[in-house]
């Protein structure tokens, strides 16, 4: 059962994906610093961005960042998950995401 298959997937990283696929059809993850998509062959498994964005310990210690965003999902009750949009959020401090990657704000006039 899922149970087992899930102690099985803690002492065997790489067991999880058989375990998504067998289990999920679509998997949801939060708060990583950059967002994806991972096809596993029965669904997908969507990395969903980070509200901040990137930060000091992403961009150094983990060496991933983006531009804050969030996934947006499509679901149709007959058909399931049906698409996506990745939603870019703005920051009231973006100036320090933007120093982080040696980006230059326009000027607003």
């Amino acid at each position: 059962g899922l149970e087992e298959d899930l102690e099985k997937a803690k002492k065997n990283p790489s067991e999880m994906v058989n375990v998504l696929a067998t289990y999920f059809d679509t998997v949801m993850l939060g708060h990583f610093h950059t967002q994806n998509e991972l096809d596993i062959g029965t669904g997908v498994v969507m990395v969903c961005g980070c509200m901040k964005g990137a930060d000091e310990y992403a961009f150094s210690r983990l060496h991933v960042g983006s531009r804050p965003t969030q996934v947006l999902t499509y679901w149709n009750e007959d058909h399931g998950y049906v698409g996506k949009e990745i939603i870019y959020l703005l920051k009231v401090n973006m100036w320090m995401s933007f120093q982080m990657f040696g980006l230059k704000l326009k000027s607003s006039k």
